[in-house]
């Protein structure tokens, strides 16, 4: 069961993360400086998020795997409805990566309290499955914008575009 939330949360991310930058440039677009400051600002984000989760995981590790991931889908919405506002971007950026921080301490901890036995072959699985799927989401998710397309306008105008 770890595994399989462990496959769609690095589906889901990779899927999307990977295409921050072409999502930018497209939708707004930004400069180089400033999707470097986005990217930046996600990886600071996380680290922060580590921090954060190392708290909230010894304390309810499925609640924060699940808020977590509630909350990325909450940070990437807002991406999609902000994203032509440079204030909007940085926001969602930050809110994402914490909650990447958290949601991935959640999901190292729930390998180790599915096989405490037997961890390193556990954690040989997770691997495997989180480098499988990194390929996997960004796949999918270049499926996605080469046949569908991203484009942003406002909050009420986010639309797949052919």
């Amino acid at each position: 069961m770890v595994l399989i939330m462990v496959v769609c949360f690095v589906l889901g991310h990779f899927g999307a993360y990977t295409f921050v930058r072409p999502y930018l440039e497209e939708s707004r677009p930004d400069t180089v400086g400033f999707i470097t400051i986005a990217l930046v600002v996600f990886g600071v984000g996380g680290a922060i998020g580590n921090l954060i989760g190392g708290r909230t995981v010894g304390r309810s590790l499925r609640s924060s795997f699940v808020a977590g991931g509630l909350i990325m889908i909450a940070a990437l919405v807002m991406l999609l409805a902000f994203g032509e506002n440079h204030v909007g971007v940085i926001a969602a950026m930050v809110l994402w990566g914490l909650v990447f921080g958290v949601v991935q301490l959640s999901q190292l901890n729930m390998t180790l309290s599915a096989a405490p036995e037997s961890f390193e072959a556990a954690m040989s699985l997770n691997t495997m499955a989180y480098n499988t799927c990194i390929a996997l989401g960004a796949l999918i998710g270049g499926l996605f914008a080469d046949h569908g397309g991203l484009s942003s306008g406002s909050a009420s105008s986010w639309s797949l575009s052919p």
